[in-house]
């Protein structure tokens, strides 16, 4: 199984409860207060006010559970486990220490590459991270 971003948050959870034998964490969210303005996100004058996120919709209740995400967030998993990065700014070793602390053989590594949830994708293959994909593709087998 396979979590990119915050979908790397949801990927971890569902594999609690799946037979999931080997899950990749892709550039996760491992900081929720701090990605928010790493994306262009400012605080809403009200708590309680939806706001606009890179063109989205980002409503009051998610805003907040994005910002609680910590490596704990993560839940408690079983499978072993690859943290990815494919910017040198991902912080990976908290979360993959979390995942030690539960007796979990986690691994990270950096594979610099397209960030691609900041790239447009263009029709010569550009903003295609292929270097992790290939990575990811590997550690799997």
């Amino acid at each position: 199984l396979v979590g990119m971003r915050l979908g790397a948050v949801m990927a971890a959870r569902a594999a609690k409860h799946r037979a999931v034998r080997q899950l990749v964490l892709w550039d996760p969210i491992t900081d929720g207060h701090a990605y928010l303005p790493s994306v262009g996100h400012t605080a809403p004058s009200s708590r309680h006010a939806d706001t606009d996120l890179l063109g989205a919709v980002l409503t009051h209740q998610l805003r907040a559970d994005v910002e609680r995400i910590t490596p704990s967030s993560f839940g408690e998993v079983s499978s072993r486990t690859l943290v990815l990065a494919s910017d040198p700014d991902t912080a990976v070793e908290p979360l993959a220490g979390h995942f030690r602390s539960l007796g979990v053989e986690a691994f990270t590594t950096l594979v610099p590459d397209v960030p691609v949830w900041r790239t447009e994708w263009e029709r010569d293959g550009k903003g295609l991270a292929v270097s992790a994909a290939n990575y990811i593709t590997s550690w799997l087998n």
